[in-house]
């Protein structure tokens, strides 16, 4: 496989956003993932708005992007701020929803103009209350799919399935320092040729918070991987 991306999700208020700048001079592959949402902004894992702004208008350079939970699609779909306006100033967007349970309330094709308007990637979490949506939009609209068997709740999955066919795919669930480099090596199976990314949240957290130290010793893991066969 060719690995695109390492994503690491979580920034909150208690990050240096400096450091995050410094690693990511440092780790090229790396991306900060931004969680956001209308009813969580300042608490935990999900920045205030405030955090967010800073982080996209000081380092416009550091590869981000913005996962929109909750209430905040509708903001999305909407575009009202501060969900349609944050997503403008990110690389990629990752939409947490259940299509199954929005379909009724949100056309097909209200989604589609809304990924086409927005004109960068938008992702959205492969699952069975997803699988649909996913499959009835064609990959040249840009909607890229997140397999995270997991649900978000960090666990590690029996098997990583294959790439969707022409699609660009993530892989996400239980990754963390420590099993990273015995898990490239069961993803690299599954995805053959493909270029993929892997996105981890949970595993980078030291007492909830976001712990860079954590994202450091994955990407050694991450380097000595890519550099297992060089010299072979």
């Amino acid at each position: 496989m060719q690995l695109s991306k390492v994503t690491f999700t979580g920034l909150d208020d208690h990050t240096d956003l400096s450091q995050v700048d410094e690693f990511c001079h440092d780790n090229p592959l790396a991306e900060i993932g931004v969680l956001y949402s209308p009813s969580w902004v300042g608490t935990g894992r999900y920045p205030s708005v405030a955090k967010i702004y800073e982080f996209v208008e000081k380092y416009p350079h550091v590869p981000k992007a913005l996962h929109i939970c909750g209430a905040g699609f509708m903001e999305f779909m909407d575009a009202t701020p501060h969900g349609w306006m944050l997503a403008t100033k990110f690389d990629r967007v990752q939409l947490n929803m259940n299509w199954d349970k929005r379909k009724g309330k949100t056309p097909l094709g209200g989604f589609v103009e809304a990924v086409r308007a927005l004109k960068r990637p938008v992702i959205v979490q492969y699952t069975r209350g997803n699988k649909e949506l996913v499959d009835a939009i064609a990959p040249s609209e840009n909607v890229q799919a997140l397999f995270d068997g997991s649900g978000g709740r960090g666990k590690l999955p029996d098997f990583w399935p294959a790439p969707l066919p022409g699609r660009a795919c993530g892989y996400a669930g239980g990754l963390a320092p420590g099993n990273i480099f015995s898990e490239l090596q069961r993803i690299d199976k599954a995805a053959g040729d493909a270029a993929v990314w892997v996105d981890m949240e949970s595993g980078v957290r030291t007492d909830d918070k976001f712990d860079l130290e954590k994202c450091r010793n994955v990407m050694f893991d991450v380097v000595t991987w890519l550099m297992k066969d060089v010299g072979k």
